[in-house]
């Protein structure tokens, strides 16, 4: 039986090995642009399943057991242009996790990064606002002034508590005028 026969019922048991061994392999689940936000993305997953015929429970597991393990998002330069030029919240994941954007973290670092919430797997734990920090190397500013004087997130919890609260580029230019006009000179 092949293992993604539509006449026939799946051994769910198959399915999550072989959704084991992709992730073993490297495999990632890219989702297009328009799988922004988290509703999308489990409805283009709901359909990739739907010829399977599965239980509610039964597609809620593989989806949450073996399919989020691969999910990724990637980030092209025109995404970070965009976010640095728009001055309210991005359309795209703002805050990005190691296991979400493989090879992020090598190019910017661990320095930059800091504790959040990934916009794309909804996990808690280092993120990188990519475009943030983009943006702060483009005003010439080291990795070292960063991580010491400068938010690494656009999204922060006021006083930290909820809600969060977003500040756009301007805003953080403007609180932290002083960090800006040293790296100018």
């Amino acid at each position: 039986m092949p293992l993604f026969s539509i006449n026939a019922k799946p051994k769910i048991a198959l399915l999550s090995a072989f959704f084991a061994q992709c992730q073993q392999s490297g495999v990632r689940l890219i989702f297009s642009h328009g799988a922004l936000n988290y509703r999308h993305q489990q409805s283009e997953l709901s359909a990739l399943l739907a010829p399977l015929k599965l239980r509610k429970r039964e597609k809620k597991a593989l989806i949450n057991d073996a399919l989020k393990p691969l999910f990724t998002y990637t980030l092209s330069p025109n995404d970070v242009h965009q976010a640095i030029k728009n001055e309210t919240p991005p359309p795209l994941p703002s805050q990005i996790c190691d296991a979400c954007a493989p090879g992020v973290f090598q190019h910017y670092g661990y320095l930059v990064a800091d504790q959040g919430w990934c916009s794309q797997c909804h996990g808690r734990g280092e993120c990188l606002d990519v475009a943030l920090i983009e943006y702060y190397r483009q005003c010439g500013i080291d990795d070292e002034t960063i991580n010491d004087n400068l938010p690494r997130k656009r999204w922060n919890s006021l006083d930290g508590g909820h809600p969060y609260a977003y500040q756009s580029l301007g805003e953080i230019k403007k609180q932290y005028q002083h960090v800006f006009q040293s790296a100018s000179i």
